[in-house]
């Protein structure tokens, strides 16, 4: 995917589930955590692409389904596989 579609998947899914949706990009989220895995600490590789499990994705601290909000301040840059793995919980 890139950039702007991945943005609207994630704003579409927020309203979905009556969330606050706030402008939420990957490259100032990437950015701001130092290109490090909020979930396991690792650095994210910048030249890994979906659908390799290094990859950069979004994860929600506080998940949609559990009330989060769509927000930079509630997302954090993870491996695509942690993210998988940590599914729906806090």
């Amino acid at each position: 995917w890139n950039d702007r579609r991945r943005a609207n998947w994630h704003r579409r899914r927020a309203r979905k589930q009556a969330a606050t949706v706030e402008q939420v990009d990957l490259a100032a989220v990437r950015e701001r955590d130092g290109g490090v895995c909020g979930i396991c600490g690792e650095p994210v590789p910048a030249g890994a692409s979906y659908p390799d499990p290094l990859s950069a994705s979004l994860d929600h601290v506080i998940p949609l389904s559990l009330g989060g909000e769509h927000s930079m301040a509630n997302v954090q840059l993870a491996h695509l596989y942690c993210n998988s793995r940590k599914g729906a919980n806090v």
